[in-house]
């Protein structure tokens, strides 16, 4: 779940997408670690992954979007 999350990042930065991905991922990750309170330590291993991958998301996308915006030459449909 962690990797098709980190395509969908990238992906995110030419669709727009992105921050629904890192919002869902974050919330998964709450629920995840909620359930683990009856499932045992694997759940909660795999929350705070998909939770912290979600956040990483939310804080990476604009830093890359700014990096895009400036060092990448524009689109001129040519």
């Amino acid at each position: 779940m962690p990797v098709l999350g980190l395509v969908l990042g990238v992906a995110s930065l030419f669709t727009g997408f992105g921050w629904g991905v890192g919002v869902a991922l974050s919330v998964s990750g709450l629920v995840l670690s909620i359930l683990s309170m009856r499932r045992g330590v694997r759940w909660a291993f795999a929350g705070v992954i998909l939770g912290t991958v979600g956040v990483a998301f939310c804080v990476i996308l604009p830093v890359a979007g700014w990096l895009a915006w400036t060092f990448l030459p524009p689109v001129t449909g040519d």
